[in-house]
């Protein structure tokens, strides 16, 4: 059975690790920056939605436990007055990937949603992560759009 559960205090070190570490690599590959810039980036959007290691209002981030083990995490963020959601972050640990975790801890969230009234569940895909793609369309969700960038320096 898998669950979301809150992050204990003594959890939100490991998760900036891996928060600063994943996003750093993402803005280091799709956006250009060195990979020090990125560090720094990394480190201070997560400063700046987790004042005091803590998410901010309507922010939420819960750890996906299964089978005793914390298999990752999901960081979303909640819109009330467009009965929406957006997923900030998601993560399966390398080695519970391709096991279903991660289908299953979006349908946990969707069902907690629901509940919650929210009607619209969005998120980002990098375009290099054609795994996580397939997984969010074989979940039911539809591409809205492209990110792009352009270095103009």
């Amino acid at each position: 059975m898998l669950t979301l559960r809150k992050m204990h205090d003594d959890e939100y070190s490991d998760y900036k690790k891996i928060f600063v570490n994943e996003y750093a690599q993402d803005l280091a590959a799709n956006y250009g920056h060195t990979q020090e810039q990125s560090v720094i980036l990394a480190k201070c959007s997560y400063a700046e939605h987790f004042p005091n290691n803590r998410p901010k209002a309507y922010n939420y981030i819960k750890c996906i436990e299964a089978e005793k083990h914390t298999v990752g995490y999901i960081w979303y963020a909640v819109n009330e007055s467009a009965s929406s959601a957006f997923i900030y972050d998601f993560y399966i640990a390398e080695n519970f990937r391709g096991k279903g975790y991660g289908s299953a801890a979006v349908a946990v969230l969707e069902s907690r949603l629901t509940q919650e009234n929210i009607q619209r569940l969005n998120l980002r895909v990098a375009y290099d992560n054609p795994k996580a793609l397939a997984l969010y369309q074989r979940m039911g969700f539809a591409v809205t759009g492209l990110n792009m960038s352009k270095i103009i320096t």
